[in-house]
């Protein structure tokens, strides 16, 4: 925790929260403790008042931060959702995939794809300009967004009864192909007014006999921001990644299926 000028989501002072240059006011780097004109004794004794007030500085800003009535700046976490309702379950004994066979007989598995480094975190990127590129300075996503969606995809797949079974790759299921996705834009556009958040993911679906590529498409969609802040550009990524799981579910399930079976069976 820093002292000094600090700007953030909501505050009073009218600031975004945007951290692109000038947000924090530091402590003079000038500053010394003590006087050059005082004497041995006296100048010991004032480095010694003045470390005893720079180590009290510490518990006084975590007492701050730990009160709700604090003025400190709040860093918010928001979760990027589907907001497609989950289909109802099957009625009558027995899972969904049980009682209704799957359109594609096949297991998918998940993967997420290389993501550029300004992309691969969990700060939110905005842009005032449609140029630069920025991260919102108190807000972020609860994780990754490249991961993020990937779960989703998952579990969007998977409700869908299109196939056999759907997993990640990492839970060390045996599948006929692999679908690859990689995040290549996620941003609040505030350049265009109203705002925009761009949203762009690129699917490759591998064969995991072959170990070849069977279909590529990049996904992009946008959805307005209703407010120029996080939480506006969190709320639009909602609908944005909405859209394109809608998109890439069909797109899938139709692309594996345009796989030969026996191709894919090791």
């Amino acid at each position: 925790m820093r002292t000094g000028t600090v700007c953030g989501d909501g505050g009073d002072d009218g600031c975004d929260g945007r951290c692109d240059g000038g947000c924090d006011a530091g402590l003079d780097p000038g500053h010394r403790a003590g006087s050059g004109s005082a004497t041995g004794g006296r100048s010991r004794r004032a480095l010694l008042r003045a470390g005893a007030a720079w180590a009290a500085l510490p518990l006084a800003g975590l007492a701050g931060c730990g009160a709700l009535t604090s003025t400190a700046p709040r860093f918010d976490f928001y979760v990027i959702e589907d907001l497609r309702p989950a289909p109802p379950p099957a009625v009558g004994s027995g899972s969904a995939s049980a009682s209704t066979p799957p359109r594609v007989d096949r297991t998918l598995l998940l993967t997420h794809g290389p993501t550029q480094a300004l992309f691969d975190s969990d700060r939110i990127v905005f842009t005032r300009d449609g140029a630069g590129r920025a991260y919102y300075q108190y807000s972020n996503w609860s994780e990754r967004p490249g991961r993020r969606i990937v779960s989703l995809a998952e579990a969007r797949l998977a409700q869908g009864g299109g196939f056999r079974a759907v997993a990640q790759t990492v839970a060390g299921v045996r599948g006929d192909q692999v679908l690859s996705l990689r995040l290549d834009e996620l941003v609040h556009d505030d350049s265009v007014s109203p705002g925009l958040l761009r949203l762009a993911v690129t699917a490759e679906l591998l064969d995991w006999r072959t170990r070849t590529i069977a279909a590529r498409r990049t996904f992009s969609r946008t959805a307005s921001v209703g407010s120029q802040d996080a939480k506006g550009a969190a709320r639009a990524a909602n609908v944005a990644v909405t859209e394109l799981l809608d998109e890439l579910a069909t797109w899938a399930e139709t692309s594996v299926a345009a796989i030969p079976l026996q191709a894919s069976r090791p």
